[in-house]
């Protein structure tokens, strides 16, 4: 089949409205005193750790973007948001990919002989997010420690607080600074200390080889604000609506100026007509408001949203629109049903950390919900640490009355290829909707799916993950390879079994079907004698929703010969979905 390449849906913020970070921030190195916390342990007292996402306890507005949570790595860096899955001891504030953080001492540091906690302070709108590391080595292999902070302001200001150490570093190559979305040149702080120290937004320096010294201060501030100025930060809603059906999406507005405004209008846009609109209620300086507008697709397929702020007399437009939000619109009557928790992190149903990979897995009526009906698209849910350059994807579905996969796979020759081509799987957290190139007409019984990445000429980072969950046991198999290509038709016998699959949204067109019998299996001796009777058992199921009577069981073999046998519609009725054994002799 050939391949495609789609524009799937994925939800990834990037930052558009200026030309680089220093519209944002300036930087600025002073003194303080480095006062010692005592907060909430974010369990990373080891080697190459990472945190969960940890609440900050306001809305940090950073640039155009705003975020709630952070991760922090054992490293000497936070990632701002949940994108983050690794510890990423290799430091590079001029990545695309490792954005937005913040990083008073990313190194390959150490923790396992220190701790990390955190602690918010004050109250709103002026409130504090202290992160401290205590007794970081640096480097990892180290026994010198050293202490310092990192401080988030509800205002968007940021700064670095130095403590005490035990010496010099050990073989240090550090970076110190910020950077943020999309990253790259131009969108990071690099700081190199000295008398006086110097950031630079277009040259990363990562061999910061010394210590700033306890009582150093490296701050950085917010662009102090033009008096009329509404920024138009995210939309978030529904990527996958229906058409005929209202959506609701949210457009988050933030009032950058210094003087309050009452009178703007927010709007929603698809491409660029409108779609909706609301009127804005008065929003101060420094405020960041959601409104909420409703939006009826009309016709299916993908599209681009938009939330645009309008304000007569805005020194600013450039920050006026929000970033872009995909969106694959279902045709009317298709629903959704998602599939599992995605409480754990696992490289299924594609394993980018090598070369070529193959998964099946079952999915079980109780989930899907639905007895039978046409599959249209499928969405994962992905943590990518990289965006990978080759996203070739086939993906194959089936129905089995087979309650697991303990006994094997079941190869792609019974099943059917719904997609072949090439999908964007971007770095952060993102929803992908992949649609089906062939739909799928599911029966009754469980759903069968198989995904195959194609061997390719590299592979990528080991956390590149889907969002996945265990639920029993033998409904998956998995097999992985730098240098063996599986055969989908015949996999090797040899795969890892298990009960974890990936979180899946399935979306399908509920219908019944009417007519539909299916032949489950045959059982009978496999080494019959020529000239002897010999009986096989055919097992048939009514998979529509008629009661069948007129119909033909045969047992056939291809080489020679073949009987049937025949029930007339007056003399047996077959309800639906039920099952019958039938008893045939061969001559």
């Amino acid at each position: 089949m050939k391949r495609l390449s789609l524009l799937l849906v994925m939800i990834i913020t990037v930052c558009l409205a200026f030309a680089g970070i220093d519209e944002y921030y300036t930087f600025n190195a002073t003194t303080g005193t480095y006062t010692p916390i005592t907060g909430t342990d974010a369990s990373i007292s080891s080697d190459d750790a990472i945190s969960a996402a940890i609440p900050i306890g306001f809305t940090f507005p950073y640039g155009d973007n705003i975020y709630n949570e952070v991760k922090i790595s054992s490293n000497g860096w936070i990632g701002l948001g949940t994108s983050q899955t690794s510890s990423n001891l290799t430091n590079n504030l001029a990545s695309t990919t490792i954005v937005p953080v913040v990083a008073p001492l990313w190194d390959d540091c150490n923790l396992n002989s220190g701790s990390c906690q955190y602690l918010l302070s004050g109250t709103a709108p002026n409130r504090i997010f202290t992160i401290q590391y205590s007794n970081l080595k640096w480097n990892w292999s180290s026994s010198i420690y050293f202490n310092l902070q990192a401080r988030l302001y509800e205002s968007g200001k940021i700064d670095f607080v130095y403590g005490s150490s035990t010496g010099n570093p050990a073989s240090p190559s550090a970076s110190i600074g910020i950077n943020m979305l999309p990253g790259g040149s131009g969108w990071f702080y690099s700081v190199t200390p000295g008398t006086p120290a110097t950031a630079s937004t277009t040259t990363e320096n990562n061999a910061v080889a010394v210590w700033p010294g306890e009582g150093t201060v490296y701050e950085f501030n917010p662009v102090v604000a033009v008096p009329n100025d509404l920024a138009a930060l995210s939309v978030t809603g529904n990527t996958t609506p229906t058409a005929g059906q209202s959506s609701n999406y949210i457009v988050t507005v933030r009032n950058r100026g210094s003087n309050p405004q009452s009178t703007y209008q927010v709007k929603l846009l698809l491409g660029t007509q409108e779609v909706g609109s609301v009127n804005g209620t008065t929003i101060q300086p420094g405020e960041i408001l959601t409104y909420t507008i409703p939006w009826t697709p009309t016709t299916a397929g993908p599209g681009v949203l938009y939330g645009k702020v309008i304000l007569a007399g805005d020194q600013n437009p450039n920050n006026d629109q929000t970033p872009p939000l995909n969106v694959a619109v279902q045709p009317a009557g298709v629903q959704a049903v998602t599939i599992g928790a995605g409480d754990q992190l696992a490289r299924v149903p594609m394993d980018f950390y090598w070369k070529n990979s193959l998964f099946e897995c079952l999915y079980y009526p109780d989930e899907l919900g639905f007895t039978s009906g046409t599959i249209t698209s499928l969405a994962f849910y992905n943590q990518f640490a990289d965006s990978p350059a080759n996203g070739a994807t086939k993906i194959w579905l089936g129905s089995t009355n087979l309650a697991d996969l303990s006994a094997g796979w079941i190869p792609s020759t019974q099943l059917t290829l719904v997609f072949d081509g090439n999908v964007t799987y971007p770095a952060g957290t993102n929803t992908i909707t992949i649609p089906l190139q062939t739909p799928y007409m599911h029966t009754p019984g469980n759903l069968v799916m198989m995904v195959q990445r194609p061997m390719d000429t590299q592979y990528y980072s080991s956390s590149d993950y889907f969002l996945a969950q265990t639920v029993g046991s033998n409904r998956a198999r998995k097999v992985q390879s730098d240098s063996e290509a599986f055969d989908p038709a015949n996999p090797p016998a040899s795969a890892t079994v298990s009960g974890q699959f990936p979180k899946t949204t399935i979306f399908y067109s509920g219908q019944a079907i009417v007519n539909d019998l299916g032949c489950l299996s045959i059982s009978g001796n496999t080494t019959p004698s020529v000239g002897a009777a010999t009986p096989y058992t055919i097992t048939v199921k009514n998979n529509g929703t008629a009661v069948q009577s007129n119909y033909t069981v045969k047992l056939i073999d291809e080489r020679r010969w073949s009987t049937s046998w025949f029930r007339s519609w007056d003399y047996y009725q077959f309800a639906s979905d039920s099952e019958f054994h039938y008893s045939l002799d061969s001559h």
